[in-house]
């Protein structure tokens, strides 16, 4: 089976962020959670790679075109300045291109920490939507084995009718 590319992965995790309110539903939903909370955080970590290499590129790049132009002033006689090789380090396709495909990058980071936070924030939200659940609209707790269990015995006491 192929790779899942970032895209894709994106998309699928988009879609993963639906959250049921419905209590047979939620199940699946806190199950799956981790997972997808898990994913999210092992994109960003890729995504985080991606760009920490396009970066290193851009460098070496950078540095390459730095040695090649001086040698080429040089060669034909002009004064080298710094500000005129950075300027034309910068005009070089090869070199736009790299920077292009850093930004890129960059911006899939961002992405991908703002879905790892996002489902950060889904977990918190879980757990209040759980808890509002649990509790019927009197405020009286729903499945609290303690209250129900007072209940029983006020009710063999005949003190509640």
């Amino acid at each position: 089976m192929a790779e899942e590319t970032m895209e894709q992965a994106w998309e699928h995790l988009e879609n993963g962020k639906k959250f049921s309110t419905d209590l047979a539903e939620i199940d699946d939903d806190l199950i799956g959670h981790a997972q997808l909370y898990g994913s999210a955080a092992s994109w960003y970590a890729r995504a985080a790679e991606r760009r920490d290499a396009a970066k290193f590129q851009v460098t070496v790049l950078a540095a390459q075109l730095d040695k090649d132009i001086r040698d080429q002033l040089v060669a034909d006689g002009e004064k080298v300045t710094e500000d005129k090789v950075k300027a034309l380090v910068i005009l070089e396709p090869e070199y736009q291109k790299a920077v292009r495909r850093l930004h890129k990058a960059e911006q899939w980071v961002n992405n991908w920490d703002g879905m790892k936070e996002s489902y950060k924030q889904r977990s918190y939200m879980i757990k209040e939507f759980i808890q509002l659940r649990s509790f019927d609209y009197t405020g009286e707790r729903l499945g609290n084995s303690r209250y129900d269990a007072v209940q029983r015995s006020l009710d063999r006491r005949g003190v509640r009718q």
